[in-house]
């Protein structure tokens, strides 16, 4: 699912060449491409032959939020600080370090490729750990926005490559980390974690627009860093909740 983003990223910087007088219309051929996605999806899975059970109990409860905090601060948190990047790094090239658009398409498409390479969070993250690979996941992310800094080729397109693998790698994370949370109802932990994941980043554009306006790229972009560095210190503890708690009734494990 995640390495699907990393496909499309490499897929967006031909077309955006190809349309580059009439941009819109990438933006239609990019909406075709989600319908034709839809309705493939509407014909190909099966319908279930019995209709679900109505559930019997409350609503999902927000107390629960509470046990799922750390996940929800760290996906808001990697959301804010990465924001910048997916918003502002190829005007910061063409802008600050004087890439011709060509070039910022080629930086765009090997962060692409890069993160392809982050699909592998599942294997990191059995042989680490939960708490080792998130820590890990986060120096890489802060790592990319410090060196995209540094005004030399070489530091920029390793800030590419470091930031598309350990962003696709996170977002990998947060879906462990989700179902971690919700055994029984994975699909509430990675709907919770990338809703939040889409807080951070949303908050985090207009922060870092107005960052970039008021002082300069350099300095919002190592500022955002030292945000996401903060966050290296959030726990990962996963506590499991259980199909009962979830539609409001109380668990019967221990």
């Amino acid at each position: 699912m995640n390495t699907g983003t990393s496909v499309g990223v490499v897929a967006s910087g031909p077309v955006a060449l190809a349309f580059a007088e009439q941009w819109r219309w990438g933006y239609v051929l990019f909406a075709l491409l989600a319908f034709l996605t839809f309705w493939w999806n509407a014909r190909s899975i099966d319908r279930p032959k019995q209709e679900p059970e109505e559930s019997t109990g409350s609503q999902f409860k927000l107390s629960l939020l509470g046990q799922a905090r750390f996940m929800i601060l760290a996906a808001i948190g990697i959301g804010f600080s990465s924001s910048i990047y997916w918003t502002f790094s190829r005007s910061y090239l063409t802008e600050a370090h004087d890439f011709s658009v060509t070039e910022s398409m080629v930086f765009w498409i090997v962060m692409g490729a890069a993160g392809i390479i982050g699909g592998i969070a599942g294997t990191i993250i059995q042989r680490l750990g939960l708490g080792w690979s998130y820590r890990l996941g986060v120096i890489v992310v802060t790592a990319s926005l410090v060196t995209l800094t540094i005004q030399h080729s070489a530091a920029i397109f390793l800030s590419a490559i470091l930031f598309g693998i350990s962003f696709i790698f996170m977002t990998g994370l947060f879906i462990v980390w989700g179902t971690r949370h919700f055994p029984d109802t994975p699909s509430v932990g990675v709907s919770l974690s990338f809703f939040s994941l889409g807080i951070g980043q949303s908050l985090g554009s207009i922060a870092a627009g107005v960052l970039i306006d008021g002082m300069s790229y350099p300095i919002a972009f190592l500022s955002f860093a030292a945000i996401g560095l903060l966050f290296i210190f959030i726990k990962t503890t996963a506590h499991p909740i259980s199909a009962q708690e979830t539609a409001g009734q109380p668990s019967k494990s221990v």
